[in-house]
């Protein structure tokens, strides 16, 4: 494997968050080469606006953004994205006119239903390599997100500085 510039650095595990975004890129253009294998036509990184649509009818952005915790210009651009595909369309709220609903097309229900079937392939291969690795990666990311928001890493920057000048 080569190194880069961080990867050979002695401060190498200040970028931990580096290192795991080049991680979950490769990850998404793998993921982008299975869909396309599995004749889904949307990027990875729509996967989970599409299967929320597909499970939850008539949402908003703002309700998606919400649902996934992901900032609300992200999930916009994603759903223009499928807007322009055709697989999603927005609809006046018939409850409330001043509200946007979007809602699945024939042809988004035809791509939800193929993603799932390639979204099986993609847990079962991530599973794999799970075991491979040793270690279950999903857990382990979840409980690193669990950790660093009940204690973050300023404060523990902090105490091992403490620790560090307690020492000389």
């Amino acid at each position: 494997m080569t190194q880069n510039f961080i990867d050979a650095h002695p401060y190498r595990g200040a970028f931990v968050g580096y290192r795991l975004a080049r991680l979950v890129d490769l990850i998404a253009a793998q993921g982008n080469d299975l869909l396309a294998a599995d004749g889904v036509s949307i990027r990875s990184t729509a996967c989970s606006t599409l299967l929320l649509m597909s499970e939850v009818q008539q949402l908003t952005i703002a309700d998606i953004s919400k649902r996934l915790e992901q900032p609300h210009q992200l999930v916009d651009q994603r759903v223009k994205s499928l807007i322009k595909q055709g697989f999603i369309e927005r609809r006046t709220d018939p409850s409330d006119a001043r509200r946007k609903i979007l809602v699945l097309t024939d042809s988004g229900q035809s791509e939800a239903l193929a993603l799932r079937s390639s979204l099986q392939r993609a847990a079962r291969a991530m599973e794999q390599l799970s075991d491979e690795l040793g270690f279950d990666l999903q857990r382990c990311a979840d409980l690193a997100q669990d950790q660093l928001r009940t204690r973050p890493l300023a404060a523990r920057a902090e105490a091992v500085q403490s620790i560090t000048e307690g020492k000389q």
